[in-house]
């Protein structure tokens, strides 16, 4: 869709700057396209044309008249075609006569889905085109929550963009970006958890998991929490001053007294092995770990997180 865009936009410049958008299925009239081609516009003597194909196989008809245009083609008309996949090899001796004169009359781009490994990287392009960064962790829970398509993930950066107005994104921005429900479940699981209802946590968790939400998101929630717990925890143990931890960590005065209680609770191991813990929840959700149901074992540290 950006690339289309971009496209007329160039064209555009060229003087092409009536746009017709043309839906190709089965039973198209090819012969109808001459006609469009060849007539006048009242706009611009120069026509661009979009031609919509649902896969590369425009048939024998549309075949024999791609051939017969590409040997001649018109001057005052651009076409962009967009086509599905392939379904012969740019390498191999059987490329059809049409596509060949296509590659020879034309420019021919093979785009190619991206792999949803290398989403927060994309992600990370995207934003740097809007002069501002984003951290690692909240490009993978960017991607995590869109699944991997593009034009939501780009409607979110823009979402995300046009609302924060900073240079770098961070974790607590884009799960802020996430739907109000979510969001709201999110924060409450975990206050849930710091005020010691495990219960209460526990099924906010089962709504998490109803509505969808990508588990990712939720890792990093437990997974923060277990940070700002285990860190408090060496610096009481230790006898240290706090007050630029909370800061730093976004723990508001309100809850300060609730986090340092949780955290005096238990021993700095404790936390250490809890660390270990939610490492393991993180391998389970990458395919590292097998034989562990995510939930469960989320259930399980919420439960020790919980307990008073």
């Amino acid at each position: 869709m950006e690339m289309t865009d971009i496209i007329y936009a160039t064209a555009k410049k060229q003087g092409f700057c009536d746009k017709e958008i043309i839906d190709i299925d089965g039973n198209f009239n090819w012969n109808s396209l001459q006609g469009k081609f060849s007539s006048l516009s009242l706009f611009s003597p120069k026509r661009f044309f979009v031609l919509k194909l649902p896969s590369a196989k425009p048939g024998i008809k549309g075949a024999n008249f791609l051939k017969k245009y590409l040997s001649n083609p018109l001057k005052d008309v651009l076409i962009l075609i967009i086509s599905g996949k392939l379904e012969f090899s740019l390498y191999s001796k059987k490329i059809p006569k049409w596509y060949q004169l296509l590659q020879q009359n034309a420019k021919c781009y093979d785009y190619h889905p991206i792999k949803m490994h290398l989403m927060p990287q994309w992600i990370t392009h995207r934003f740097a085109k809007l002069n501002q960064t984003i951290d690692k962790g909240a490009a993978i829970i960017l991607s995590e929550h869109t699944q991997g398509n593009l034009i939501s993930c780009a409607t979110e950066i823009t979402k995300i963009n046009l609302s924060i107005d900073k240079k770098n994104i961070t974790t607590e921005d884009v799960l802020s970006g996430i739907s109000d429900n979510n969001k709201f479940n999110i924060f409450a699981m975990v206050d849930a958890i710091i005020e010691g209802k495990k219960d209460q946590a526990i099924k906010i968790l089962w709504t998490l998991q109803e509505d969808g939400v990508a588990e990712p998101i939720i890792n990093w929630a437990i997974t923060n929490e277990i940070k700002k717990l285990t860190g408090l925890s060496s610096l009481i143990t230790g006898r240290k001053d706090v007050t630029n931890f909370c800061r730093v960590n976004n723990i508001f005065p309100s809850k300060q007294a609730m986090y340092k209680n949780l955290s005096q609770q238990h021993s700095y191991k404790f936390w250490l092995i809890l660390t270990c813990k939610v490492a393991i929840l993180d391998r389970i959700l990458k395919g590292k770990k097998y034989g562990f149901d995510y939930y469960q074992e989320l259930t399980n540290v919420i439960m020790l997180l919980a307990k008073k």
